[in-house]
């Protein structure tokens, strides 16, 4: 190999240190591996923790290598009777690896007490790579984990407050109809055994510290109830407000009827005059009995009814003379 391609190499080999540099110093910040460091896991998840760890150790413990490695290197570039021991260091098995002892029972007389592993600086670098790959992969599993949780809280935070709107919604729901309906028969607005949002504050630390398992099972039980007392405060809510409703029907069938009444002629009819006062002043004066005016207003349409068919009665022309009559 010529000298310039013992630059050349030398040179990438301090461009792929700083590349290295860069990302094990962003990798080491990312939110995903402090996450993944104060989390609290079990089985397959801590094995693959572990792993990470390992490999991010080994990540640090490789960089310090190569970058001795260059330093040498570079001592040797500008030495040319040196260009062998450059070569040598650039593409021979010059870095350890590690040194592991070997077993009395393994060892020859001669043999050393311990084995070395060595390899060039391509392999470390190929090396490196798969052990970013692998610490990366989990880190961004961690991080794709607590967002899917940040998600499902502030879902859950979004489900409380549609709670919180709904027993509000009944309860004042509740107050109107008890003044201004007589003896509904609504049920009285949810009461909560207790603060939702202390418990929901509680998996949210569980989440931040890492248990993310505690966290996910003590947000779907608390999800599970939290709907099922959106469904109670609903149905609560839709029955305060029917007999309000059943009210307001009322209402508008009265001065339909009315206007009915008008249109027939019937209006200034005595009854119909004596159910409508009777009708009205029931509808818009408190408490309401709606029994007593839906049977006012039955009253007063089967009367104008009656009067609307002896009106047509009236109103219909005499049938022309059949030609036996006109002889």
């Amino acid at each position: 190999m010529k000298r310039d391609d013992l630059d050349n190499q030398l040179d990438r080999l301090r461009q792929a240190s700083d590349h290295i540099a860069a990302n094990l110093v962003e990798l080491e910040i990312d939110s995903g591996r402090r996450l993944l460091e104060a989390s609290v896991l079990t089985g397959d998840s801590a094995t693959r923790r572990a792993a990470a760890r390992a490999a991010l150790t080994d990540l640090w413990a490789w960089r310090d290598v190569l970058d001795d490695l260059l330093e040498r290197a570079e001592r040797l570039r500008h030495r040319p009777r040196r260009a062998d021991e450059l070569r040598a260091l650039l593409e021979g098995p010059s870095i350890e690896l590690a040194r592991s002892p070997v077993p009395l029972a393994e060892r020859d007389l001669l043999g050393s007490p311990e084995t070395t592993t060595r390899c060039t600086p391509s392999e470390l670098l190929t090396l490196m790579s798969s052990a970013f790959d692998l610490a990366t992969t989990v880190v961004a599993e961690v991080g794709t984990t607590w967002k899917v949780l940040d998600a499902q809280l502030a879902d859950a935070r979004a489900r409380l407050a549609s709670l919180m709107t709904v027993i509000q919604e009944a309860r004042v729901a509740h107050e109107e109809v008890t003044v201004k309906i007589a003896v509904p028969a609504a049920p009285p607005p949810p009461e909560l055994p207790r603060d939702p949002r202390v418990e929901l504050d509680v998996i949210d630390r569980l989440a931040r510290s890492g248990d993310w398992l505690g966290a996910r099972q003590r947000l779907e039980d608390w999800t599970s109830r939290i709907a099922m007392l959106l469904d109670e405060a609903q149905r609560i809510l839709d029955a305060n407000r029917a007999p309000l409703e059943a009210r307001n029907q009322l209402r508008a069938l009265l001065e339909a009827y009315q206007v009915k009444a008008g249109r027939v002629g019937a209006i200034e009819d005595p009854e119909l005059e004596r159910i409508h006062a009777e009708a009205h002043e029931a509808l818009y004066t408190a408490p309401t009995d709606l029994t007593h005016v839906a049977q006012l207003v039955r009253r007063y349409q089967e009367i104008l009814q009656g009067a609307a068919g002896r009106r047509r009665q009236t109103s219909r022309p005499d049938p022309e003379p059949t030609r036996e009559t006109v002889r």
